[in-house]
């Protein structure tokens, strides 16, 4: 079947993309771990790969009533990444996705250290084009719905044997979701909207102390951001909220856990070397909007590769 073409105002329209693609970071402290919202083929390209690098500290707490407590000179945590996320076309509107995340994570307290490496979370994606722009439209935006499954690989707090749970990566839960994009472009400048959902699977747990059940809640994620591009150059500005609610135990013991919001605030440059291959760099702070409860509030710079394949 042939393909048929965008217009070329989409050509490099994968940078836009990259507003919300950090949220995928595992250093999101929120919900144990990433967004549910994929990587997407937005422009007219068949295969897109991103490698994205990243460092972030811990540097507060967000308490469940909401106040932010910051972290002594003595108590230090910091999470590495190395992340390849990709996406592929399979027909004009649908595509195929997927993240691969290596992590590490270390804090030093008092004196006492401990680090742990290893693999993140992964998942993949299915996507849809629901509206495209075949000939393109100042009124009309680009959208696309998604449906993702993220697998517990990186294991979680309550798989944890450490001490400060350094080896925790992950949520600990099979998380499905389905979610929304849109973007449009008026010449230089582009806007981007994101929104998912999520509902992750019960499981049971087990140490010393005995059986547990754990039930999480719903979840979402979501991202508004807009960019200026004059020429090869981009400049991008995004507010991504997170928010999760508490896990409902049962079995040895019975209890409710606070829910989880935070707010990240995301400021990123851009450059288009060529028409297919991009570099961003990204910093993000979870303490400059507020409003988060029952989280650690990170401060992160990512830098991040894009290669992509035209049709």
């Amino acid at each position: 079947m042939k393909l048929r073409k965008r217009p070329a105002v989409y050509k490099s329209i994968s940078l836009l993309l990259l507003l919300f693609v950090w949220q995928k970071v595992r250093g999101a402290a929120c919900c144990g771990g990433a967004s549910n919202i994929p990587t997407l083929l937005t422009g007219d390209d068949r295969l897109q790969l991103t490698a994205s690098v990243s460092s972030g500290e811990v540097v507060a707490e967000a308490t469940t009533q909401g106040n932010v407590l910051y972290r002594a000179y003595t108590d230090e945590e910091f999470r590495q990444s190395v992340q390849l996320d990709g996406a592929v076309l399979l027909s004009d509107r649908f595509q195929l996705g997927w993240s691969l995340p290596l992590l590490r994570r270390s804090r030093s307290r008092n004196g006492v250290s401990e680090a742990a490496a290893g693999l993140g979370d992964v998942s993949a994606s299915l996507a849809y084009e629901l509206l495209p722009q075949w000939e393109y439209s100042p009124w009309q935006p680009k959208v696309f719905v998604f449906a993702s499954l993220t697998l517990p690989t990186g294991g979680s707090t309550y798989d944890s044997a450490t001490l400060y749970r350094v080896d925790s990566r992950g949520r600990g839960f099979v998380t499905p979701s389905i979610g929304i994009a849109a973007l449009q472009i008026w010449g230089d400048f582009d806007a981007l909207i994101s929104l998912e959902g999520h509902h992750s699977l019960a499981r049971d747990y087990a140490n010393a102390a005995g059986t547990f059940h754990l039930q999480p809640g719903w979840g979402a994620s979501g991202s508004i951001g807009a960019g200026w591009n004059p020429g090869n150059l981009r400049v991008g500005l995004s507010v991504s909220p997170q928010w999760e609610e508490g896990v409902l135990t049962t079995g040895a013991v019975n209890g409710l856990a606070s829910s989880q919001q935070t707010w990240t605030a995301s400021a990123q440059l851009s450059y288009l070397f060529e028409s297919t291959l991009s570099a961003s760099l990204i910093y993000s702070d979870q303490t400059w909007l507020g409003g988060a409860q029952n989280s650690a509030l990170n401060r992160s710079l990512f830098v991040r590769i894009q290669k992509r394949w035209e049709r």
